[in-house]
């Protein structure tokens, strides 16, 4: 009996290690994976931006032809791969977040090219050394495009739900966003076994790795007494975000 009781107890404590070794590796292919689409958002953006005014002797395009030529070869070199995955998702994230670069004065719009050229070279290193470390996210190449609006809207949303200062004085957020977190719970519920859940995963990794590397100063926040009228808001925030989505 010992001797069964023991294995049993051996089995499970390995059972045990095991599983948390499982839970660290995806953690950690969670957070490569944020990071890898964090640089290659940020590149793409700086990357394929156009000028707003620029002069009519400047062509941003031409003078950035061979960074967009070193990008298109390394998402060749990728193709079939993992990474190729995720920099398509972060490629469509960063279409829905163009905007351009004020160069109506040379001397900035200059500025400007030279910051991106560092940008794509930088970018290009880093997502070199993350890229075989990533994981298969089980997305088709359409979805990764047609999701790019739903992760935008989970964005929003965590960010709403993990907020990085105070919402309130007098009360933790964790007292103000307890309902909320029971409606995500829910929400969450709702979407699993869906390729909509992998989305909500992949922007869900991507906010936590963003607020991981952003240094925020907060101001003073709204004094008030009524918890629950704080509870009240803050879920219908999040409700209303939700059938956003």
């Amino acid at each position: 009996m010992n001797r069964i009781v023991r294995s049993t107890v051996l089995a499970a404590a390995s059972f045990a290690v095991a599983s948390c070794e499982i839970a660290s590796d995806l953690v950690a292919s969670s957070r490569t994976g944020a990071e890898f689409r964090f640089v290659a958002r940020g590149m793409y953006r700086s990357l394929f931006q156009p000028s707003c005014e620029p002069s009519p002797d400047f062509s941003r395009a031409d003078m950035l032809n061979n960074e967009r030529q070193a990008v298109s070869e390394f998402e060749r070199s990728i193709s079939g791969t993992p990474a190729s995955e995720h920099i398509s998702i972060a490629k469509a994230d960063a279409e829905l977040e163009a905007g351009c670069w004020a160069d109506d004065d040379p001397r900035f719009a200059l500025i400007h090219v030279n910051m991106t050229k560092e940008d794509v070279r930088g970018s290009l290193a880093r997502m070199r050394e993350l890229a075989p470390r990533l994981r298969s996210l089980a997305l088709t190449p359409a979805s990764t495009s047609e999701g790019r609006e739903f992760r935008r809207g989970v964005r929003g949303l965590i960010e709403a739900i993990r907020p990085q200062c105070p919402l309130v004085s007098g009360a933790s957020n964790d007292q103000v966003l307890l309902p909320v977190r029971e409606r995500m719970n829910r929400f969450e519920r709702e979407l699993s076994g869906s390729e909509l859940a992998v989305q909500f995963d992949v922007a869900e990794a991507d906010v936590a790795f963003e607020q991981s590397v952003t240094v925020v100063e907060c101001g003073m926040p709204e004094a008030v007494d009524d918890l629950a009228l704080a509870r009240r808001e803050a879920l219908a925030n999040v409700e209303h975000l939700i059938a956003a989505l």
